[in-house]
């Protein structure tokens, strides 16, 4: 396998194209859009690099595996019906994969986790029909590139998506009731993040998430927070554009954008949310409090998943202090007797949200070690 495709032009796209050259492969990147194609010629025109990018589509005929990051569904029924029966493709939009491909015995999902140079994770996520050649061509590459792979079962979401889709939520409802949005990024850069939440975004591109969200169905029963939909809205797509939650000046780094904090506060405003503000240690309490209900409400409900694997994909995936041995293992170091009370009391302000997970009050009741279940 030495010649690899890339579809789509995303900020995901071009990391993956720019690892597969890195790696030694031979790379074609391909955007039909000729908009989008401009604007990634343009960006890798910045960093200097060698790739180009493509809008013919005639490359994906001899490519040995094709990685496929488009999100227009018309754009990717008319693009599949092109690719040659027998190529493998991996998809980061694993739903209706089946359908589109031409084989699906040779499609599976995949999910990679951004900034790329400081997120290694990536789920395998391969369908019912997903033979065990093309999940292992996938794996290779993976391997190659020096990435974190973890296997997802068929028809199971993301575990480190639903993960970060959490922490996402309890940061944004910080920031609609009363703090500040680099102040929570500082915080958890001094709790041991490798990077602020919102910076981290930055770097990924909103429109990332922002495609996801709106490609599903969202739970009624929970509260809206509209921050993060308005800032796509209004072209906040991140560093790659010089501006989303930060300014990035001249193509440098992260700078504090204060319009973003009118913007907040207007949205605060529409919802009637009552303003308060919060100091370092309860923006790290409530983050990280988050992510272990979360953590553990998915170790609960997934099959063959472990303790240590959560650890694994919380530090690989979103940063958690390594040094403090992923969010379970920090779970552990509190005690379960006093997350649980902390869980229970932040109920009271959303039954939702907050309500604890199931293995928690599990391992309340028995004692047991979150970090050991499943060891």
């Amino acid at each position: 396998m030495t010649r690899i495709a890339v579809l789509g032009a995303s900020t995901t796209g071009v990391a993956l194209a720019q690892a597969c050259r890195a790696a030694g492969y031979d790379i074609a990147l391909i955007e039909p859009d000729a908009g989008a194609a401009e604007r990634a010629a343009h960006f890798l025109g910045k960093t200097a690099s060698p790739l180009t990018v493509d809008t013919s589509t005639g490359a994906l005929a001899t490519a040995d595996l094709i990685l496929e990051t488009l999100d227009e569904a018309e754009e990717r029924a008319a693009l599949y019906a092109e690719m040659p029966r027998n190529t493998v493709v991996a998809s980061t939009r694993a739903d209706g994969l089946a359908d589109l491909a031409t084989d699906p015995t040779c499609a599976l999902g995949l999910t990679v986790f951004t900034p790329m140079h400081l997120r290694s994770l990536t789920e395998i996520m391969p369908l019912a029909e997903t033979g065990a050649a093309a999940q292992e061509a996938l794996s290779t590459l993976l391997h190659r590139l020096g990435r974190v792979a973890v296997v997802i079962p068929p028809g199971h979401p993301s575990i480190g998506l639903r993960l970060l889709d959490r922490f996402q939520e309890a940061a944004d409802t910080l920031l609609m009731d009363g703090a500040i949005l680099w102040e929570i990024d500082e915080a958890m850069v001094a709790f041991g993040f490798d990077l602020g939440l919102y910076e981290a975004q930055d770097l990924a591109g909103l429109d990332t998430a922002y495609a996801r969200r709106k490609a599903t169905p969202r739970d009624p029963a929970r509260r809206y927070i509209p921050i993060a939909d308005r800032a796509v809205q209004e072209g906040r797509l991140g560093q790659k554009i010089g501006w989303g939650w930060y300014r990035y000046p001249g193509g440098g780094g992260a700078v504090i954008d204060p319009l973003i904090e009118d913007l907040v506060r207007e949205e605060a405003w529409f919802a009637k949310a009552p303003q308060r503000e919060f100091e370092a240690d309860e923006i790290q309490r409530r983050l990280t409090l988050a992510l272990i209900n979360e953590a553990s409400a998915i170790l609960g409900d997934t099959p063959g998943m472990d303790a240590p694997m959560m650890d694994r994909i919380s530090v690989t995936g979103l940063g958690f202090p390594k040094v403090k041995g992923g969010v379970l293992s920090y779970a552990d170091t509190l005690g379960v007797a006093k997350v649980l009370p902390a869980l229970q009391e932040l109920s009271e302000e959303d039954p939702i949200a907050w309500a604890p997970a199931p293995l928690i009050l599990q391992a309340a009741q028995s004692g047991s070690r979150l970090s050991e279940i499943g060891r």
